[in-house]
């Protein structure tokens, strides 16, 4: 491999690392230390942070689901309540 070569690849890592660190830094700011542990543990905190969130947007549309029956709306109804209404939230 040429010394240019080397120089690109390690320049492309730095950016990934740097990347990693920043969007860390972003979603994961409860996270113990999260500016100083390594790379691998700031990816996991953000895998972890995605996990969370898909997690919670489960949750979210069961309840939606649940009020809606509670409601006795239809889902079109339900869609056209948010649509009247997601500039209030």
């Amino acid at each position: 491999m040429s010394q240019k070569s080397k120089r690109y690849r390690s320049t492309k890592m730095w950016h990934l690392k740097t990347r990693i660190k920043q969007i860390a830094v972003a979603l994961c700011p409860d996270y113990p230390n999260i500016k100083t542990v390594d790379e691998i543990e700031q990816f996991f905190a953000i895998e972890q942070v995605c996990r969370g969130t898909e997690d919670a947007n489960k949750d979210l549309h069961k309840l939606i689901d649940l009020m809606r029956c509670e409601l006795g709306w239809t889902k079109l109804q339900t869609v056209e309540f948010w649509e009247k209404n997601k500039e209030k939230i």
